[in-house]
Formats: C-alpha cells, sequence, structure tokens
C-alpha cells in the first residue's frame, strides 16, 4: 500500500514538473502551432495548383515536390515537436521517439537537398545553356534527394532515444526524447558540430550558385543592344569600320518577334531564378538558429532552465524557428506568381480554374 501511495505521489509530483515546464513552452507550442496550420493551408494550395492546374514544367516540378515535403513536416515533424513541447517530462518510450526524429530529419534534410539540386539545375541552365548535357530530370533530381535524404538521417534512429532526467525530489525521475543517454557525451557535440557545418556549406553554395547567376544575367542584358538589332558582335564590328548606320533597318531588318520572346524568356528565366534564390535563403537561414543554440547547448553545457523564463521562452521559439521554412514558400510564390494568386482567388470563390500550359501561367516560362 506505501509502494502504491509512494508511486502517485511520484507520478504526481511528476505531472505538476512538466505542466511547469509546458507552460515555459507554451510561446514556442503556440508559434509552431501557427507555422503548422499557415503551412497546411498554404502547401495545400500550391499541391493543387502546381499539381493540377499548372504543366508540369521543370520549375513545376520542384515547387510541387517542395510542396510535398512541406506538408510532411507539417503532418509528421512539427506535431511531432509540439507533443515534445507539451510533454517534456513524462514523454515515453524510445521507439516513437527514433522514428518520428528520424522522420522529422529525413523531410528536412530533403527540403535542404532539393534546393541544392534546384540551384544547380538553374546554374547550368543559365550560366551554360549549351551544355544541356550536365543537366538531369526533375524527377531524378527528386529522386536524388529523397533518397541521399534517407540515407543521412538513418543515424538518427540510433542516436536519439529517451533520456532520464533526475528531479530534485528524490524517486521522481523525467523522461524526454533526446539523445540516447547510452551514447557518449561528445556524440551530441559532433552531430550537431556536422550539422552546423553542412548548413554553412549549404550557403556558401547557394551564395556562389546564384552570384554566378545575377552575374551572368546582368552581363547578358548588357548586350540587349546586340539582340534587339539582331546582328551578332562581328557585324558590328564590320559596321562600325565601314560607318554604316547602325540603325539602318532596311539592310539589317530588326526580327520584333524573336526578340521579344528573347526578352520574355530572359524575364521569365531570372523570374524563376529569384523566386529558389528566396526560397533557398528563407530555408538555409530557418535552420541556423536551432542549430547554434543546439550547438551552445551541448558544446558549452549551458543549460538555459537555469536562466529567467523569459530567456527560456525566448530559446524555445528561437529553436523552432526551423517550422518557417514550411510556411515561406507559398508565400512566396503568391508575391511572384500572379497566376498562383489568381488561381487561390479563383478557387476560394467557387469560380472555374484555367488551365495553365507553363510554370507560371505564362508562354515563355522556363
Amino acid at each position: 500500500m506505501s509502494n502504491n501511495s509512494s508511486d502517485i505521489a511520484a507520478s504526481t509530483l511528476l505531472w505538476f514538473a512538466n505542466e511547469k515546464a509546458a507552460e515555459v513552452n507554451y510561446p514556442a507550442i503556440v508559434f509552431s502551432g501557427a507555422m503548422m496550420t499557415l503551412g497546411l493551408v498554404g502547401n495545400g494550395l500550391v499541391f493543387y495548383v502546381y499539381g493540377y492546374q499548372f504543366q508540369r514544367t521543370p520549375a513545376n516540378v520542384y515547387i510541387y515536390s517542395l510542396s510535398v515535403i512541406d506538408l510532411v513536416c507539417c503532418v509528421f515533424a512539427i506535431p511531432f515537436d509540439i507533443f515534445w513541447l507539451r510533454f517534456p517530462l513524462i514523454y515515453g518510450a524510445a521507439i516513437p521517439c527514433k522514428i518520428f526524429t528520424t522522420i522529422s530529419l529525413a523531410a528536412y534534410t530533403s527540403q535542404i537537398l532539393l534546393i541544392i539540386c534546384i540551384s544547380r539545375d538553374r546554374y547550368y541552365k543559365i550560366c551554360y545553356p549549351m551544355k544541356s548535357f550536365r543537366i538531369q530530370s526533375p524527377n531524378k533530381n527528386v529522386l536524388f534527394a529523397l533518397v541521399l535524404a534517407l540515407c543521412l538521417s538513418s543515424p538518427s534512429f540510433v542516436v536519439h532515444g529517451t533520456k532520464k532526467i533526475k528531479m530534485a525530489v528524490p524517486g521522481v525521475v523525467a523522461t524526454t526524447c533526446s539523445f540516447d543517454e547510452s551514447l557518449d557525451h561528445r556524440v551530441p557535440v559532433i552531430y550537431f558540430g556536422l550539422c552546423l557545418s553542412l548548413a554553412i556549406a549549404d550557403l556558401l553554395v547557394l551564395l556562389f550558385v546564384y552570384i554566378s547567376i545575377i552575374r551572368v544575367v546582368y552581363r547578358r542584358s548588357r548586350n540587349n543592344l546586340v539582340y534587339s538589332t539582331g546582328v551578332n558582335a562581328s557585324s558590328i564590328y564590320k559596321m562600325s569600320m565601314t560607318e554604316q548606320p547602325f540603325s539602318n533597318t532596311r539592310e539589317y531588318p530588326i526580327p520584333r518577334r524573336n526578340n521579344e520572346l528573347r526578352k520574355r524568356f530572359e524575364t521569365q528565366v531570372s523570374k524563376t531564378s529569384v523566386i529558389f534564390l528566396v526560397v533557398a535563403a528563407s530555408c538555409v537561414f530557418s535552420y541556423i538558429p536551432y542549430i547554434v543554440i543546439e550547438l551552445i547547448t551541448n558544446v558549452n553545457g549551458i543549460d538555459f532552465r537555469n536562466h529567467s523564463i523569459l530567456v527560456q521562452k525566448i530559446m524555445g521559439v528561437a529553436s523552432m524557428t526551423f517550422c518557417i521554412s514550411n510556411v515561406c514558400n507559398p508565400i512566396i510564390y503568391g508575391i511572384v506568381n500572379p497566376n498562383f494568386r489568381r488561381e487561390c482567388f479563383r478557387l476560394f470563390s467557387c469560380q472555374k480554374p484555367a488551365r495553365y500550359s507553363y510554370a507560371f501561367g505564362a508562354k515563355g516560362q522556363r
């Protein structure tokens, strides 16, 4: 009888301790729940519009695939994090912790890898358009990102697990989802160190790729005079040597239709590159606060529970900023692509949707 009474008292004390810890996590829970709701609505619209209203061009396949990954994050990853924030001290068994942590890591890793594949695709299409053999199909890139993400995230099933936390009251032991306590304490340091290194490497790669794209687009924009006349550089040189008027349209007719198509093509390619650039930047920067906080916690041994309640709440929200990456993409598409906005308005107004033939509903999109 005394054992049962002591067990009940320990469970009651553990529950009150959990509620006190969950109270600190409420801002992070509200933030994550808001991101999950917005992500479900926004990516649901992207999934429908780009998957069923726009033709499956390379840009559309990438955007559609990103929306699927974001939906997986909103359905599995974020609810798992919310559950952990709500019950930080009475999590439960180790197997659910391993499974959901691995699924979450695989989803977020595939998102980053797919963005890297997209940047590579844009780089060769714009900087080396004649070397099309280097460009793989979007479906192969998506499959490659998913397979590689599963391989990279598979160690998480071994590394993560439940961890026991001794409370101030004797006999009361809390359980949380973290790194397996049977592992060496250096494993978390190495793990988050690698994550931070990969995030920095991804950022540098994306900076190099999109800076190169911007330089090429700028250089081509300076050659618009050559494109507008339909005369190549050697012809211009010969014309200048013979003092022949450059605007002699009778002898050098201006192919206005080809010029319009060329300008439209370059505009749409630049617009697509801007979209993927902003998507990549928002994704990478949304992960950095979380990785930095986890790295500081595991390397320096800083326990934010020893700080004020306000600091704990701020750190809790900052550790969930990676959820922003699942919300930003629909907002970016809505700002840049007017046809996406139009389809969303038609969907909510129950009007008959239009069937577009190109990525952004305009001819000349690549």
